[in-house]
């Protein structure tokens, strides 16, 4: 993908996903636009006698016409797409080498524009389509926006269109729909900045809508579900592909209901190394392994020592369990929840589920678990990779992100043993869970609130 015209385009802190802290974008026409755009338009067989009703509603479109591009993927399952007559000024045909993507991603490497707008070229677009998506382009810098097309009449959808409007008048549009948001991203039309697209990995030949929306929330997404911008599909809609979904898409609980691994963990969970004893190491792995949330992955981090090695050799037959020299900085693009477990602390089998339900549940960005403070503060950390990646969006230099992530998801501080987390040399207590009396709950990172959790929990 090249590189986006630079453009200023302001970082608002915006809460979870409520993108109303932004106001109300400018009304169509009474404004000037100054990002560009690139559409790209996918097509497929039987897409040939549609696309021209396509491109001649976007020669249509009220935005202005020198930051337009349309860029056409040729599918390559037909003949060659040939451009009809009427097309916007600056309008091109990518015809991906054989064996090669071709998926909205080709079309997307090529793009011009700070904004990739994504269609089908089974979609005609109402004039102020385009203007209405990038209203919103020009307020922050980090959304994806999308709009429901209409079924054109006698085409079976519109069961999905009543499904989904209905999620909208739930969620106030999405503003109420915190970190599932990006369940609302069935298909297109959809805008997202180009470098956010990058960033989150860009398209998969999978075509699935959900699983991109997914990876752009984790990546740090807010997404706008804008009404005005009208469109009609002339095509059937494709049902999504669940089992690629339940390996790809974690937070999608219900589509996991086998205890099995599965291609995306739902946790990764850290373990540093450092100079703890191998047998600190090793109760801290067996115990997250010993969760009664399956799909983890456990990273041992530490440089190759001898006692490293030996663990190592330990599990080297354990799919789950991986080795770094170092602590990565970030979670892997797609798990949406990390967890850092300090060697020698055990957490119990319900552990792992009862905490991130939890903080799932509160929408948290991080949950911090005081386990000692006798010398110096211990404690776990569960990270939301969507609430880190967004911090890491909007962090000015020497900012923390954790005030970040406090701003915008919001920071809880709790005592470990109440969620089951004990040292290796201790007696397994009772499992707590999380109905349970908590103690020390407040969203706050203060040391001094650090500190009481440390005098409540031993009182």
């Amino acid at each position: 993908m090249r590189q986006a015209a630079a453009a200023y385009v302001p970082r608002p802190r915006i809460p979870l996903n409520d993108y109303g802290v932004l106001g109300d974008p400018p009304e169509p026409g009474a404004w000037t636009p100054t990002l560009p755009v690139s559409v790209v338009v996918s097509t497929l067989r039987g897409h040939a006698r549609s696309l021209p009703l396509t491109l001649a509603g976007l020669a249509a479109q009220s935005y202005p016409d020198h930051l337009l591009e349309v860029i056409v993927v040729d599918a390559g399952d037909g003949p060659p797409v040939v451009l009809p007559d009427r097309v916007p000024g600056r309008t091109r045909v990518i015809r991906p080498e054989p064996g090669t993507s071709t998926t909205p991603d080709a079309g997307a490497a090529v793009a011009d524009g700070h904004v990739v707008h994504l269609l089908d070229a089974d979609l005609v677009l109402l004039p102020e389509h385009i203007e209405a998506h990038m209203r919103w382009h020009h307020l922050a810098d980090h959304l994806v926006v999308l709009s429901r097309p209409r079924h054109a009449p006698g085409m079976d959808g519109t069961r999905m269109d009543g499904r989904l409007d209905r999620r909208l008048d739930t969620t106030s549009d999405l503003r109420a729909a915190g970190p599932k948001a990006f369940n609302a991203m069935v298909g297109v039309p959809a805008s997202v900045p180009a470098a956010l697209l990058r960033a989150s990995g860009g398209w998969q030949p999978s075509g699935e809508y959900t699983e991109l929306g997914y990876r752009l929330a984790l990546a740090g997404a807010v997404f706008v579900a804008e009404r005005h911008a009208r469109s009609v599909h002339t095509g059937t809609p494709a049902e999504p592909d669940r089992s690629y979904l339940a390996e790809h898409v974690p937070t999608l609980r219900r589509l996991r209901k086998q205890r099995r691994t599965h291609l995306v963990p739902y946790v990764e969970a850290v373990v540093p190394v450092g100079d703890a004893a191998a047998e600190d190491v090793r109760a801290t792995v067996d115990g997250l392994l010993a969760s009664d949330l399956h799909d983890i992955v456990v990273i041992v981090a530490g440089p190759p020592t001898t006692g490293v090695r030996a663990i190592r050799e330990a599990y080297a037959g354990r799919s789950r369990v991986v080795f770094a020299e170092d602590a990565p900085g970030m979670a892997s693009r797609s798990v949406p929840f990390r967890f850092h477990c300090p060697p020698g602390w055990v957490p119990s089998p319900q552990t792992l589920r009862s905490i991130v339900a939890f903080a799932d549940r509160k929408a948290l960005g991080v949950l911090s678990l005081a386990l000692d403070e006798r010398e110096g503060v211990v404690s776990a950390r569960l990270e939301r990779t969507a609430a880190m990646n967004r911090a890491r969006l909007l962090a000015r230099p020497g900012e923390d992100l954790d005030d970040l992530v406090h701003e915008t998801f919001g920071t809880l501080w709790e005592a470990g043993e109440t969620w089951g987390i004990a040292p290796a040399s201790a007696p397994r207590p009772e499992t707590s869970r999380p109905g349970q009396r908590r103690v020390a709950a407040r969203r706050s990172r203060n040391p001094l609130r650090r500190g009481l959790v440390g005098l409540l929990t031993r009182t």
